[in-house]
């Protein structure tokens, strides 16, 4: 049972007015099970769900309370549907009924809380509409017909591959304030034009799950081949027009390039022999990119259900039983060459062609420049985070940090040595080796693949030399902010930043020493004030009390010096 439930329950069970707290027993599930429910509802569970239903299939609280005599009363109750009942509303049958009790309590209950004044924020919250078409609601607590607690998923907008390329790029050079510095220098030469290749700009390459992204700024000359439109974009930064080069590699992901490889794999022991396909709960498929020690158990629903892997399918028996068991063989060398046979996948193929010359052409026939020689390239998210547990059994240099790394820094044989080493070494020593927890288990245990795939990526695909690997590094903030496209986001949607630069804030450490250098010159004046007052009331004193006057015998006054000490 999660700790947030049995800290409920422990608190129930302190309280003198209960009674009794009965619980319902429940199983755990398993990971196949979600893996199940995703593909079958084209949704995946939010993390604190997923661990919830790890500990408990489920949950079922009642508590009653005893008055005199009187036989106990159940009056709460705490539940939550299994897996296999959470199931989705939809808009026909009877579950109809429900979303109009949601839209229901939207409409009134909204509108009630809305009809009251906060101070000017009236009507700040929007009546949301629970259209089932469009909503992913699943029913978690029906609460006894008084009401209902859901699973909602909302319609989002996907921001499209060179969206998230240009957002990206925007970001990395405004946090590390390229755009001043070509602002400044474009200010202090006069000029109101410039080339676009800024060699004080970073190109930037971006590493997701579904997909890859390759953004920098190029100078392209007379004989080079003009860029076509949708590899390229507008954006006004400074007065300047930029046109970026942006590409997004779909399917080229992490996670997506692990079930491409997976299903070749899967495909190559069919082909062997065609006739033979698997009806047994168990097939075992030998992985030579998962370290010996191993094995992945998956369904093929969940491997070919998404569109990347629709040119690796097979047909397969409906037997929902079977499991495919991939099975670590760590072995580097077959590793690269089947991620390499993996790039060249439409290279080998005769019935495609690339519409573009042979030098602009990339592994997933693509258009791409040349890759600028005279800019650095920054890899972020997940090109930052697989280098990091590269980088854990690497020297690193003593100025390096964590947040921050330069292939530069790390010499060739090393980094080569690291390849072979993640792969060949059995998991229970991979896990010591790797420092592995709980929290990092996920991500380490697959560092074979992971690594292969990122090292192939940048030389076989997007093709660094050896020498233009020296100005790749990766990073996961700085000392300005944390990378991602989100600020770039927001400032592409403007598509303007001001001419004038606004400097940033001072930093956390200055701010303190002025405000620490104000209270001690605001403190100095007013103990000057004070004895400037003190100064001031005795001397009037001294003047008030001179002139006092004292009557002579004959009825005359006359001064009464006095002495003041």
């Amino acid at each position: 049972m999660d700790p947030a439930t049995t800290a409920v329950i422990n608190y129930l069970e302190q309280r003198a007015e209960i009674d009794r707290v009965h619980v319902k027993d429940k199983s755990t599930c398993s990971l196949d099970a979600f893996l199940r429910w995703e593909e079958k509802n084209e949704c995946e569970l939010p993390d604190d769900l997923k661990k919830f239903y790890t500990m408990s299939d489920g949950l079922e609280v009642r508590w009653s309370i005893k008055t005199g005599n009187a036989i106990p009363t159940f009056i709460g109750k705490m539940y939550i549907n299994s897996l296999n009942d959470l199931t989705r509303i939809t808009s026909s049958g009877s579950k109809q009924t429900a979303v109009d009790e949601l839209n229901d309590f939207a409409e009134n209950g909204m509108s009630s809380f809305n009809s009251k004044s906060f101070y000017g924020f009236e009507n700040i919250l929007d009546t949301p509409r629970f259209n089932s078409c469009a909503w992913y609601i699943f029913e978690l607590d029906p609460c006894d017909g008084q009401g209902r607690v859901c699973l909602v998923y909302s319609p989002v907008r996907t921001l499209t591959g060179m969206e998230e390329a240009i957002d990206g790029w925007i970001t990395t050079n405004i946090l590390l304030e390229k755009f001043k510095h070509r602002h400044e220098k474009q200010k202090q030469l006069g000029q109101t034009t410039a080339p676009e290749l800024d060699p004080y700009m970073v190109g930037v390459l971006d590493l997701g799950g579904a997909s890859t992204q390759v953004t920098f700024t190029y100078k392209r000359n007379i004989s080079d081949e003009p860029v076509p439109e949708e590899y390229t974009t507008n954006i006004t930064l400074f007065d300047t027009v930029y046109n970026p080069y942006a590409h997004s590699y779909l399917c080229w992901g992490k996670n997506e390039a692990s079930k491409r490889h997976r299903a070749r794999l899967l495909n190559a022991v069919l082909n062997v022999n065609s006739k033979y396909l698997p009806t047994s709960t168990s097939f075992p498929i030998r992985d030579p990119c998962l370290v010996r020690g191993i094995t992945d158990s998956v369904t093929p629903a969940s491997l070919f259900r998404s569109p990347c892997t629709a040119n690796e399918k097979r047909q397969f028996n409906n037997n929902p039983n079977i499991t495919l068991s991939f099975i670590g063989a760590g072995n580097p060398d077959e590793c690269r060459q089947r991620l390499i046979s993996l790039f060249d996948t439409k290279r080998n193929d005769k019935t495609v062609n690339c519409s573009f010359k042979q030098e602009y052409c990339t592994f997933d026939y693509a258009f791409q420049p040349k890759l600028p020689e005279t800019i650095r390239f920054i890899g972020l998210s997940g090109y930052y985070y697989v280098f990091d547990n590269l980088a854990f059994g690497m020297s690193k240099p003593p100025a390096s940090k964590s947040e921050r790394y330069k292939i530069k820094d790390f010499s060739d044989e090393e980094i080569k040595r690291r390849l072979y080493n993640v792969c060949l070494t059995d998991y229970e020593t991979l896990y010591k080796q790797e420092a592995m927890t709980p929290a990092n288990v996920q991500h380490k245990r697959a560092l074979c693949f992971d690594a292969w795939y990122v090292w192939l990526l940048l030389t076989y695909g997007i093709g660094f030399t050896e020498d233009g690997l020296k100005r790749v590094s990766f990073a996961k903030s700085f000392p300005t902010g944390k990378v991602g496209w989100t600020l770039g986001y927001m400032i592409n949607q403007t598509n303007y930043i001001p001419a004038e630069y606004l400097e940033k804030r001072i930093k956390k450490g200055v701010f303190i020493g002025w405000i620490t250098i104000s209270l001690i010159v605001a403190l100095i004046t007013l103990i000057f004030l004070i004895l400037t007052c003190r100064t001031y009331a005795r001397h009037l004193y001294q003047k008030q009390t001179s002139h006092i006057a004292t009557e002579n015998k004959d009825g005359y006054s006359r001064p009464h010096e006095q002495s003041v000490a």
